[in-house]
């Protein structure tokens, strides 16, 4: 047995005013039976406690001590009590996170089986001081506390965009540390610096190992362990898009998502990758991923699907996986559950010592349809799989996460859990699409996960409230709580997905003479923002913890603010425009749309500041550009007031084009414009964007390969619409554009092409993919020449401009710097009719109009 003796108390008759706060809440809590009032100065003494837990826990106290008041401790030599108590510990799978305190001759003991278990009896002490009239007092009580699950941690996503720095990371896993949470995931994609492979990651803030060696050490002083997740078949499309074309072969198809299981170069290629990320890390365990595969069986590997089965094909790549990593070292594998769910095959013969995380985000109901608990979960545990279940923190693409499906979600899998014995509970932060959403907002949904995966059973909302309250800002009191509740206001009225919050920050501000917000009770969210704004203002002087925090609620406050005052401004504009000079005065008008380029640049200056505090600065220009974009619409449309025009149509009018005769699925098709250049140009841009893979030439010379696909990934997002700089390799006289298109997931294939030529007079000339284009299926030698004879191609078929296909894209205005700006669902009718091929596309844009996604 260990022990952690503090000395230093007086006992006290009795007080009136101390206030129990504990997170997590233990198991056993006896009654309080009277206080004792703390000297400026506790003696502290262990017994069989290793040095170097010794040294954590007495920084730890000693941080705590001063940060509460002003007080401190000191190792002392100490004589352990003659008759100590003893304890049997509850559950065997925790006992080394066991620990008892209690009060003996004056002195609080902790006792605990581990070095881990004297740490958290520790942090308990330190959360039972509170200030009262009589000074810094504890109560006299007895505590026995254990962990209700073996895993308690979150799945931090580090690979899409916002990329935590080294400091940051570890001032997060300290945090965690102190409410008990005892591993940390890594979600990875390409954020680690491979040095086979140095291209991987290197412009997007990947990790190096001797960062992770940085990190790891660091958690383990707090008893935490770093794992990584690492997604070895789907979710690579940041690795296939990395450097494009390079690494395009490996990939189901060029741009997939999904390695080419059959390409022996990809297992190769797999275990390299796996080598160094199991060197870098120390843990036993690993992470697999492979969840989401979705682009598996499309194309190239239709063949030996074909010949072996789907079930087989998978089995085979997983099984090579899992022996491939346990090789390197690691004997305890993690994997997601739903392709092992999706093929009766994997489930039968899959080894039952693979660790099945169960990831799950619907809640109770969903629209009016019933949830019947996990059963998927159980049936995973019937066949003999260990699992641990994966709610999330519903962060991603919102201005604030949503805590009260947080809440719901988190703890009802924690307490379900318990019934089908899982392993312990992941809460899973994501970062879908750009991630915008500030990850230092998340810590809401940590403590709900350190509450609900420790205590699950003795779960109280209004308690757990009250403690994050006080443990995170020192507040007494649940204002707080309130400003929280009023960030959700956007989430309240909006379904989980899809997810559009930053879609309407970033949609053009005047889309139409008529605009439609398509945002649920758009009065309740601004007001509820505005007084989630003065709350925390007021907060500001009161809070005594992290109030460098209130930064981060304040910023996303006004998030809910500008998405308010912008619809309610540019519909209130437009409409007068829409009357007639006579009815608006130009002046005022102007004078509105200022207050929004304002604010809106306030946003960027203060996203960018707040994001450098705390992440790595690769990824942050994506999202500069976004802001960039919006402040150039207002000045655009205040030009055009000044210029007389009351609305003018800001989208692209280059039109998505294909063959006349319709290919199969992977089929080519190929696009030829010709034009003539008969003075001197100043400069020349071209840009494109296609469904869903182009090989984009001018004048026989390939400018590039453009990937456009939806994507919950940075890379295939910010590649998706590529602009070109040509003025160099325009010739004076004859020109020609030449496109080959593929789609390897649906039939239809299309491109889509703006050319802009900027003449020495600053006349500006544009040409734009239509049915004037030349189109054909069948490849001719020669087709990309200038002099080769087009006469018998065909005209283009139109698909006709944004929105079809890529959803709302606007004009780019190259002399400012703007490029096209697309929205995160880009190319959702291909994707939802590549995994569901038997709907039919024509339903896409009434599909589309239902959940609100037409308007983007």
């Amino acid at each position: 047995m260990k022990y952690l003796v503090i000395q230093g108390f007086e006992k006290l008759e009795g007080i009136n005013n101390y206030k129990l706060n504990l997170l997590p809440f233990p198991q056993e809590l006896g009654e309080i039976t009277g206080f004792y009032k703390l000297g400026e100065e506790l003696g502290v003494f262990f017994e069989d406690v290793a040095p170097e837990s010794e040294e954590v826990i007495i920084e730890v106290m000693t941080e705590e001590l001063s940060t509460i008041g002003k007080l401190s401790c000191k190792k002392i030599k100490g004589i352990l009590p003659q008759e100590l108590k003893s304890f049997e510990p509850s559950n065997q799978k925790v006992i080394d996170e066991t620990y008892a305190l209690y009060y003996q001759e004056g002195l609080l003991v902790i006792m605990a089986f581990a070095d881990k278990g004297i740490y958290y009896g520790a942090l308990t002490f330190l959360q039972l001081i509170k200030l009262t009239d009589d000074g810094f007092v504890v109560p006299e009580l007895e505590i026995f506390d254990y962990p209700a699950y073996e895993i308690r941690c979150i799945t931090d996503q580090t690979s899409r965009n916002q990329i935590p720095t080294v400091e940051n990371m570890k001032n997060v896993v300290k945090f965690l540390s102190k409410f008990k949470i005892n591993y940390h995931f890594f979600y990875m994609e390409d954020s680690f610096n491979f040095k086979k492979y140095p291209d991987i990651g290197k412009t997007r803030g990947g990790y190096t190992a001797e960062e992770i060696k940085e990190i790891q050490e660091h958690a383990k002083r707090y008893f935490i362990e770093i794992i990584p997740i690492f997604n070895s078949f789907g979710h690579v499309d940041n690795i296939i898009m990395t450097n494009y074309p390079k690494y395009a072969h490996l990939g189901e198809f060029p741009g997939a998502g999904t390695y080419d299981v059959g390409n022996p170069e990809v297992k190769s290629f797999v275990e390299d990758l796996n080598k160094e990320l199991c060197s870098a890390f120390d843990s036993k365990y690993f992470h697999l991923g492979l969840d989401e595969t979705f682009d598996f069986g499309k194309y190239n590997t239709k063949q030996i699907i074909k010949e072996k089965g789907k079930d087989k094909v998978m089995l085979d790549f997983y099984e090579f996986l899992i022996d491939s990593v346990k090789k390197l070292g690691k004997d305890k594998i993690f994997c997601y559950h739903d392709n092992v769910l999706g093929e009766k095959y994997l489930l039968e013969n899959l080894p039952k010592d693979l660790i099945i995380f169960y990831w799950d985000y619907w809640l109770k109901t969903w629209f009016i349809f019933p949830k019947k608990k996990y059963k998927k979960a159980k049936k995973l545990r019937d066949r003999g799989f260990p699992v641990i279940l994966s709610p999330t923190l519903y962060d991603h693409t919102r201005n604030f996460p949503d805590t009260k499906r947080t809440i719901e979600n988190v703890v009802t899998m924690a307490q379900y859990g318990l019934e089908i014995e899982s392993l312990g509970i992941a809460t899973s932060v994501w970062g879908d699409f750009l991630n915008e959403n500030l990850r230092e907002n998340n810590y809401f949904g940590y403590l709900v996960t350190a509450e609900a995966a420790w205590s699950p059973e003795k779960w109280d909302d209004a308690r757990f409230k009250e403690n994050f309250a006080w443990f995170f800002y020192g507040l007494d009191n649940l204002e707080i709580i309130r400003a929280i509740e009023n960030l959700n206001a956007y989430n309240d009225h909006h379904s989980m997905y899809p997810l559009k919050f930053f879609c309407h920050i970033w949609r053009h501000p005047f889309p139409g003479k008529k605009i439609k917000p398509k945002v649920k009770k758009l009065n309740d969210i601004l007001q509820k923002s505005e007084e989630a704004l003065q709350i925390l203002g007021k907060l500001k002087l009161k809070v005594k913890r992290n109030e460098d925090n209130l930064d981060y609620l304040a910023y996303a406050a006004k998030l809910g603010i500008y998405l308010g005052k912008k619809y309610q401004i540019s519909i209130e504009v437009q409409k007068k425009l829409n009357k007639g000079k006579e009815f608006y005065n130009s002046a005022e008008l102007i004078e509105r749309i200022t207050y929004l380029k304002d604010y809106i640049e306030a946003l960027k200056k203060d996203y960018e500041e707040l994001w450098l505090r705390f992440a790595k600065p690769n990824g942050l220009e994506l999202i500069l550009e976004n802001f960039d974009a919006a402040i150039f619409f207002y000045e655009q449309k205040i030009q055009e007031i000044k210029d007389g025009i009351t609305w003018k149509n800001p989208f692209l009018k280059a039109e998505f084009i294909t063959a006349r005769k319709k290919v199969k699925m992977g089929n080519p098709v190929f696009l030829r414009k010709k034009f003539s250049i008969k003075k001197p140009i100043k400069r020349c841009h071209i840009q494109g964007m296609c469904d869903m893979l182009m090989h984009l030439y001018l004048n026989g010379e390939k400018l590039g390969e453009i990937v456009s696909k939806m994507s919950l990934a940075v890379e295939p997002i910010k590649q998706r619409i590529q602009l070109f700089v040509v003025t160099d390799k325009i010739n004076e006289g004859n020109n020609v554009i030449g496109a080959e298109c593929h789609n390897y997931l649906i039939s239809r294939v299309a491109g889509n092409i703006y050319l802009e030529i900027e003449y020495e007079t600053g006349e500006k000339e544009i040409i734009i993919t239509n049915s004037d284009w030349k189109a054909n299926h069948v490849l001719e030698s020669n087709w990309l020449n200038l002099e080769f004879d087009d006469s018998h191609w065909k005209n283009a078929k139109s698909l006709g401009a944004p929105p079809t296909i890529s959803g709302h894209v606007t004009q780019p205005h190259i002399s400012a710097g703007i490029k096209s700006q697309d929205s995160c669902f880009y190319g959702i009718d291909t994707f939802v009719k590549g995994i569901i091929p038997w709907v039919p596309l024509f339903l896409g844009p009434l599909a589309k109009k239902i959940v609100g996604l037409d308007i983007f």
